[in-house]
Formats: structure tokens, sequence, C-alpha cells
């Protein structure tokens, strides 16, 4: 994978709004434009500049199958509980190997949940919502965007 076109704020700014533990839906289209979408789990932003996110399986099959034909993908994060969004367009997309996953999903998992019983949602719901299998993808962000209801939506974000 290349170098990231996002400055070292953007992918900082990206790196800790994924620590908070947003609901991710990665969206993919194949090579038709039809659109796919995913959840996905334990989205980081990696010491190479990519985003990794976990695509729960066998329900992110054609996700992957898009990613390998166009290589392009848009990942939405969404805080639940403040609806605070950010979008990261992405490209190079390619099935990694990260050995931490199980630990990351169950961050991941522990973290979304605390915001669901924010909202009133009981814990082990979000917990049973989950995949076992997951396969890790690494994503060269491309652009950051603001998606927040508001004034500010659809802006890019240069932190």
């Amino acid at each position: 994978m290349t170098d990231s076109r996002l400055s070292l704020a953007a992918l900082s700014h990206l790196a800790r709004f994924l620590e908070r533990g947003p609901s991710l839906v990665l969206a993919t289209c194949d090579p038709a434009r039809r659109p796919e979408v995913v959840r996905c789990a334990g989205g980081r932003v990696m010491p190479d500049g990519t985003v990794r996110v976990l695509i729960p399986m066998p329900e992110g099959r054609r996700s992957l199958a898009n990613l390998a034909a166009t290589g392009r993908g848009a990942l939405t994060a969404l805080v639940p509980v403040s609806c605070e969004t950010l979008q990261v367009k992405a490209k190079e997309a390619a099935v990694v190997d990260w050995p931490e996953q199980q630990a990351v999903v169950a961050e991941y998992v522990a973290a979304l949940a605390t915001q669901g019983q924010l909202m009133g949602l009981p814990r082990k719901l979000l917990r049973r919502a989950w995949s076992s299998r997951f396969t890790a993808v690494a994503l060269m962000p491309e652009e950051l965007f603001e998606q927040t209801p508001g004034p500010r939506a659809g802006m890019p974000v240069h932190a």
C-alpha cells in the first residue's frame, strides 16, 4: 500500500474517534456500481496509515468481493449516543492478517455495548448481534469527512 493522502493530524483525529467504539458501516459497490453495505467491527488506524476493520463472515462476502474488484470503500463511523459521525473514503483495500482481531472484536463489542446501554439497550442484545468469524481488511484512507448532522456535515476534516 502507498502512503495515505490524509494528514497526520486527520489520521490522529480519526484514530481517537475510532477508539470511542463507534458503530461502523462499510459501503462498497461492485464494478456495475451496485451498492453493498455491511456492519463492521474493530476499526483502528494502524502505524502505516491504513485503517483496519473486521468484516463479519459470511455476511460480508459480497463486500469483500467488491473490495477485491474495485479497491474502494467508504467507512462510516457513528457514535450512537451523540450522533457524531465521520466518513472515510478509502482506496487500495486488501485482506490482511490481524492476529489480535479477537481481542479487537471483544474491545469493540464492549465499547458499543456500553454506548447501547446509555441509550437503554440491553448489553446482552448487542453481544449476540455479532458473528464469531471475521476477515480483516486494510483500507488506505483518501478523504475524511465530518458527517455529524449540522452545518459542518459533508465538510472535509483536515484536523
